[in-house]
């Protein structure tokens, strides 16, 4: 006697501040109404129970649910969504079929399909629309962003996630400019969690850091994950990313605590209960105010772990002596390359080289080029081809030789005294790179 006394004074003194409501089940679908601000409850396939927030009072109201979709099938696998100035929404939880609340009436909108493709993502609404972010689908996590379409009636890519590396969802939150997600990563025994940003007007995605401290609330025994709040053994934990600060507050006794949510001004506290017969729901609702009055126990700054200030440094320091390594092999190769290119020079080519230095101005007279190719007094026209031939093989060899280009080995010019001739002269590149011995 003296234990259900305890029992049922902790369960007043937990909830005297709000108004309470009754459900013959388990965690019925409850969805908030911007238009009436009004709550709306859903246990049955046949009705809706609609909660006026102003009066206290609750009002049972025929439903019709969409014959496409069981109840069973709705209870467990569509998500409510809604916004000012939005209807109510109903999204698959893998991502796909969208059913709307139309007054007594729960239809489908949407000409989609089964996605199932993000299970476990974040699902918000923004500017009147549904989105879904990350998830789980076909063996892989995703990284991705998808928006619901009203007048098309279709899912469409929003944002591809960048360098995003996104493994598991746990924390979010959005507001009208930004989402932000706290993405969990499990390494063995360890367990990071990096803070992102997506800003919805560039479409961009911002890295602001790890989460310091936030794996040892993860490995905790936990009841239940919903947007921005975990609930924990004998407290609730509710993340503000906006502003970077984390909310603890005491909820004894939580054993039968199934669901917190949030509303404008409000909490929604859903818990279950036995009676004689069979196992029951009480939703509460608590001023915002009394909530945090009565039951905060902290709010702390969430603290972002600083970059490793060293770790950096080393980066650079590995980079530039790959930098170094890399100058140095490619100085190697050239230099092997002048002096492979220098064990191949032809003994013409060396016999006129030398001819060629030993002119004043390095000017060589064409026909002076005679004495190197006339050595079986052929024609004139054999002869003008051996020059040619012989030219050419010098261009070759010494442009491979001291690594100019061709065109930078010699420059013909007029002959002063007579026009058909023509005089033949070094470039100064060549002449200072053969001085400097290179």
């Amino acid at each position: 006697m003296k234990t259900k006394l305890l029992l049922l004074y902790l369960w007043v003194s937990f909830f005297h501040h709000g108004q309470t409501y009754r459900f013959k089940i388990i965690d019925p679908v409850i969805c908030f109404d911007y238009k009436t601000h009004q709550i709306v409850a859903i246990e049955d396939s046949l009705y809706r129970i609609e909660i006026d927030l102003a009066t206290k009072k609750s009002v049972k109201k025929p439903l019709h649910l969409d014959s496409q979709v069981t109840f069973q099938d709705f209870k467990s696998n569509f998500i409510p969504l809604s916004s000012e100035g939005s209807p109510i929404y109903f999204v698959d939880r893998g991502c796909g079929w969208v059913l709307e609340l139309r007054k007594d009436s729960i239809v489908r909108v949407d000409r989609s399909f089964h996605h199932q493709n993000q299970f476990g993502g974040a699902f918000f609404m923004h500017h009147g629309k549904p989105y879904i972010f990350g998830g789980y689908g076909l063996f892989t996590y995703k990284k991705f962003i998808t928006k619901y379409e009203v007048e098309l009636k279709q899912w469409y890519l929003e944002s591809e996630g960048g360098n995003l590396k996104n493994e598991e969802l746990n924390i979010f939150g959005c507001n009208a400019s930004r989402l932000s997600v706290l993405i969990g990563k499990k390494t063995g025994a360890n367990f990071s969690n990096d803070l992102w940003t997506y800003t919805f007007k560039s479409k961009r995605w911002q890295y602001l850091g790890q989460v310091e401290g936030f794996d040892s609330l993860i490995n905790k025994p936990k009841v239940e994950m919903n947007n921005n709040m975990i609930i924990c053994l004998d407290y609730l934990y509710e993340f503000d990313l906006e502003k970077l600060r984390l909310n603890q507050y005491y909820l004894n006794p939580t054993n039968s605590v199934i669901r917190i949510v949030k509303f404008p001004s409000f909490y929604a506290v859903l818990k279950r209960v036995l009676n004689r017969k069979n196992e029951e729901c009480v939703l509460s609702l608590i001023d915002q105010e009394l909530f945090e009055k009565n039951h905060l126990v902290s709010s702390n700054k969430i603290r972002l772990l600083k970059k490793d200030e060293s770790a950096v440094t080393r980066y650079w320091v590995f980079l530039l002596v790959v930098l170094v390594v890399c100058v140095m092999l490619w100085l190697a190769f050239r230099l092997k390359r002048i002096r492979k290119g220098k064990g191949k020079i032809s003994p013409n080519v060396a016999e006129l080289l030398e001819l060629w230095l030993s002119k004043p101005d390095y000017l060589l007279e064409l026909n002076e080029l005679n004495d190197l190719v006339n050595y079986d007094n052929p024609s004139m026209d054999t002869l003008k081809k051996r020059r040619e031939n012989l030219t050419r093989l010098f261009v070759v060899e010494i442009s491979s030789m001291y690594q100019l280009p061709e065109h930078q080995i010699y420059e013909p010019l007029p002959h002063p005294l007579d026009k058909r001739m023509k005089l033949l002269k070094l470039s100064s590149k060549l002449v200072e790179r053969i001085k400097k011995g290179n």
